[in-house]
């Protein structure tokens, strides 16, 4: 029964617990909750985070038990690749090759460029830091922290982190993690404010699709905030379907 605490922004931490089924009841939770919420302040931390889905009634009651009280909601979203059809949407590429972006992934930029991950990193970060969260905070990582979740992790994977290239300079990404669940996953998606309004987001997205199908996969999530309606729009336009909301929760320190 995994439980952790992660800074995402000044004052702001993040907290996740999971339970075995067969042990929850048995006030697991409630006495691990104290103990990252000691955490959280000995790391000067104002306030909790955490999210459950809306369908998950036990959560909820102990959150609410707990003092947390819920201020917005994140939507998982699924698209069937089986029926998705590109070909409404396919001039995009077109249209971003001809105004002079070129497509790779990081696995091709590391074999030419050292400063690859670095640049990713900061593409990444610079995007991320306009992508709003419910209650107004602003996700931030440090190299290193970025590092672990998206380089080094076991089931990262370099040819997953599509990159759009504007005369050499990092424009775009989506990055993908392809789960041994049999799903893939969309972590991020971004394009730098300059070189938005042109569809790089969809071409991007449309790449990853068909690198997800070239690997056998059928389907694939993404996560979104109902504080950030531009992505909200895309994947509405792509097909997505909404699973049940995850219900935002806050707890003052």
């Amino acid at each position: 029964m995994p439980a952790s605490v992660l800074d995402e922004g000044t004052g702001v931490y993040f907290m996740w617990m999971a339970l075995d089924p067969d042990w929850r009841r048995r006030g697991i939770g409630q006495a691990l909750l104290p103990r990252l919420e000691a955490y959280g302040r000995e790391q000067g931390a104002a306030k909790l985070w955490t999210g459950c889905r809306e369908d998950q009634d036990y959560s909820i009651r102990f959150l609410e038990k707990a003092g947390f009280h819920n201020y917005g909601l994140r939507f998982e979203a699924v698209l069937d690749l089986n029926t998705f059809d590109e070909v409404p949407f396919v001039a995009a590429i077109d249209r971003a090759k001809q105004a002079g972006f070129e497509f790779t992934n990081l696995a091709a930029e590391r074999a030419i460029n050292l400063d690859a991950d670095v640049l990713t990193y900061e593409l990444d970060a610079e995007t991320r830091a306009e992508v709003p969260w419910p209650g107004g905070a602003r996700s931030e990582m440090t190299y290193e922290q970025y590092r672990q979740r998206n380089f080094d992790a076991p089931d990262a994977d370099p040819r997953g982190i599509l990159i759009a290239r504007y005369q050499g300079r990092y424009a775009g990404l989506t990055s993908v993690r392809f789960r041994k669940d049999g799903m893939a996953h969309t972590m991020m998606t971004g394009v730098r404010r300059e070189y938005r309004g042109q569809g790089l987001a969809m071409a991007l997205k449309l790449l990853s699709f068909r690198l997800m199908k070239e690997r056998g996969y059928t389907k694939t999530l993404t996560n979104n905030d109902t504080a950030n309606p531009p992505i909200l729009r895309l994947n509405e336009k792509l097909g997505y379907q909404k699973r049940p909301a995850d219900l935002q929760w806050e707890k003052i320190l």
